[in-house]
């Protein structure tokens, strides 16, 4: 193994996922294996996110691999990808995902999870058009499946915290969302999507499990009788 670091800035781009394709990132150091034969390397980059990005890279022995994108034979392994359960619908999930492709600029990110929270409230119910087939507010929504008991009063709060959050980065002009808030706005949002979506199916699948024990348990009784 052989190590290299650079005398002077190398960027890629398209390597970090939560930000823009074009946009670059510097690698700060690499460690490569024979190139002779096929060769594994790891890079790690620094983006202007401020996430650092830890990247192995696995080259066939072919004269073709140093020609093509170093994406395509590149493996994540700092930070972990970040993917919604499959419990989550897909649309919410696609939402999200493009959320976190432009987490490094806080206004649009904050507006994509207000179009991701929108789209939630849908699939548990919220109607998207009121009999008069007007569209409804995400704030009506919110409050509809409130009063359903959909969720409790905490929950609603934090979503409409992130709404008007929403708001002000599409339409703040002497306001901007800062990094810390984006910040904070992804933590709970994946939090929201631990209790609306993960904790009903672990719960489920606790109870059938539960429900088989007693069966036994019951059985087990019997045959002691």
């Amino acid at each position: 193994m052989a190590h290299a670091t650079t005398s002077r800035p190398t960027y890629r781009r398209g390597v970090c996922p939560r930000c823009d394709p074009v946009a670059e990132q510097q690698l700060l150091f690499s460690l490569e294996g024979d190139r002779t034969a096929g060769f594994s390397s790891l890079s790690l980059f620094g983006c202007e996110c401020g996430s650092i990005l830890l990247y192995d890279t696995s080259w066939p022995a072919s004269t073709e691999s140093e020609t093509k994108e170093f994406i395509e034979h590149s493996t994540l392994l700092w930070p972990t990808p970040v993917d919604l359960p499959e419990q989550v619908p897909e649309n919410v999930r696609v939402l999200y995902a493009g959320a976190l492709n432009v987490k490094s600029h806080p206004d649009p990110f904050v507006v994509q999870i207000r179009r991701t929270i929108q789209a939630m409230c849908v699939s548990l119910g919220a109607r998207s058009y009121d009999e008069d087939e007007r569209h409804v507010d995400l704030i009506d929504m919110l409050g509809g499946l409130s009063k359903r008991g959909v969720f409790p009063s905490q929950v609603r709060d934090v979503l409409h915290e992130i709404r008007y959050l929403g708001n002000v980065g599409a339409h703040g002009i002497d306001v901007t969302v800062d990094p810390e808030i984006a910040q904070i706005v992804d933590e709970l949002f994946r939090l929201l999507v631990q209790y609306i979506y993960e904790i009903p199916h672990k719960l489920d699948n606790l109870r059938r499990k539960t429900q088989t024990l007693r069966l036994r348990q019951n059985q087990n009784k019997r045959n002691q009788t």
